[in-house]
């Protein structure tokens, strides 16, 4: 039974690198947060988690656009944005968190470079949906 829920759903639900990779970032974030201060946990380290939330949103929905929908493809370049925007405030989060000691050296090294490979996605899934924009425009402007 549980075998095939988990085929029905892997089949139903098919999502982009950038989505797994960012649910790869946020069970390791997971794990670090788990072992952090307590006040340091609610307050920086559940803003970490609901920019991640957030970015994963965003990736959904991007990835559910009608991709011949201009508007839609415009609505997909501000969610990117959005994605991108997040990656950097969880940066800076981290940031924050491993100046205060709370962040081991090595895991924020290792969530720096998640990101920053995340961000090489989004910006390059962006470029194609703004090419996508800027192809249609041209074609109404002829």
């Amino acid at each position: 039974m549980h075998d095939e829920l988990l085929n029905t759903v892997k089949s139903t639900f098919v999502q982009p690198k950038i989505f797994n990779d960012l649910v790869t970032l946020y069970q390791c974030y997971w794990q670090t947060h788990c072992h952090l201060p307590k006040s340091f946990k609610f307050t920086t380290g559940e803003a970490i988690l609901t920019e991640l939330t957030g970015a994963i949103r965003f990736a959904v929905l991007s990835n559910i656009v009608d991709r011949d929908n201009i508007e839609e493809c415009q609505s997909a370049v501000k969610q990117l944005q959005l994605i991108r925007a997040s990656l950097d405030v969880i940066k800076g989060l981290l940031c924050v968190g491993w100046k205060m000691k709370m962040i081991s050296h090595g895991a924020f090294a290792s969530f720096n470079q998640s990101i920053d490979n995340i961000q090489k996605q989004t910006t390059g899934w962006q470029r194609w949906f703004m090419a996508q924009v800027d192809d249609e425009d041209w074609g109404q402007v002829k």
